[in-house]
């Protein structure tokens, strides 16, 4: 039997004036979805980036922990080994403070340019931390006083990153 012709008619009408209000609200909530999206993106783009960042610290860390406990205070085959890998350490050390210090300059270019001085400071001083005293000295002992000094300004680091991850 179908619609009656009148019936049709009011259901026409009645679309006609619900429809452009219910398009521009589903366009709205459409560019608001990209919009939303495209923030969070970046967010995790740059949490992603963090993570990278604190892992290579972390390498670092461990590589500067081992570099100043090697102890080679002589001429014995023994030593002169140690000192062969204290100067493989080294060389590891400088190129990953030089890695670490282009890369958060890049991350702050990327996220956070007001914060740039302050982080580029806190690698500085972990650069300090890790090279400062008898590092590249042809003979010396282990530091252990050093360790902590090494920590405590990775951490300062690792924690200014943190602040700015999601």
């Amino acid at each position: 039997m179908g619609i009656p012709y009148a019936a049709f008619v009011d259901l026409r009408t009645m679309m006609g004036s619900i429809g452009p209000p219910v398009a521009g609200a589903i366009a709205g909530g459409l560019i608001t979805g990209l919009l939303v999206q495209r923030h969070w993106a970046k967010r995790s783009s740059e949490s992603l980036l963090i993570d990278t960042l604190v892992k290579d610290l972390d390498a670092l860390v461990e590589k500067t922990l081992e570099y100043w406990s090697l102890d080679y205070h002589s001429d014995t085959k023994k030593d002169k080994e140690t000192s062969e890998k204290a100067r493989g350490l080294a060389a590891k050390i400088k190129a990953g403070l030089k890695k670490l210090r282009l890369a958060v300059g890049e991350y702050c270019e990327r996220y956070c340019k007001k914060k740039k001085d302050g982080f580029i400071a806190l690698v500085g001083e972990l650069h300090d931390a890790c090279t400062n005293g008898a590092f590249d000295a042809a003979k010396r002992g282990p530091d252990h006083d050093r360790y902590l000094t090494v920590v405590n300004a990775a951490n300062r680091l690792r924690s200014a990153l943190f602040e700015r991850r999601v």
